[in-house]
């Protein structure tokens, strides 16, 4: 009776391992883009950047879309290069929304204080949150959240730089 168990366990464990698939990381840095917020006020505003997923994932020789089994966001770099910089911004989030009505907006960095005076911030990835469904449908929506510690009239770019973690099947 033991034997069998145990051979039950075993095949079951041996089954498992064979259906997965070994995995190499491959990480994809995204042009610079601008998010630019329009009419602030004092407290959180929004500002948001459409992106061709597709396109990126095409782009790159590295990739077969085929064979991705996730991605995930390996690091958000924002920066404001005037004299004011990021010292009117006192948090930030970016969340990812896609085209489809059946996945929800999910935030995938964050930083909840940001230094005075600086003009570059790296964001706090949130791990394992997986972007492969969103980057399926084609295009993702990059949702860039600030809140500003005054109002302002002007227009207020901020360009962030972000980083993709693709895991691929191994050849």
């Amino acid at each position: 009776m033991k034997l069998k168990l145990f051979g039950a366990a075993l095949f079951g464990v041996l089954a498992m391992s064979s259906c997965s698939v070994e995995t190499e990381l491959n990480e994809i840095t995204m042009d610079s883009q601008t998010f630019l917020f329009e009419d602030i006020y004092e407290g959180s505003n929004s500002a948001t950047i459409e992106m061709d997923s597709e396109a990126m994932i095409d782009a790159q020789e590295s990739l077969d879309s085929k064979e991705i089994e996730s991605i995930f966001i390996s690091g958000v770099t924002l920066t404001k290069n005037d004299s004011i910089g990021l010292s009117e911004i006192t948090s930030s989030k970016l969340q990812i929304m896609s085209e489809s009505e059946d996945l929800p907006m999910v935030t995938v960095a964050v930083k909840t204080e940001v230094a005075e005076g600086v003009n570059s911030i790296e964001l706090d990835v949130i791990d394992d949150v997986d972007l492969k469904e969103y980057m399926d449908n084609g295009k993702i929506y990059l949702v860039l959240d600030a809140n500003f510690s005054v109002d302002n009239e002007m227009e207020q770019p901020v360009e962030a730089v972000v980083k993709f973690a693709f895991n691929t099947e191994k050849k």
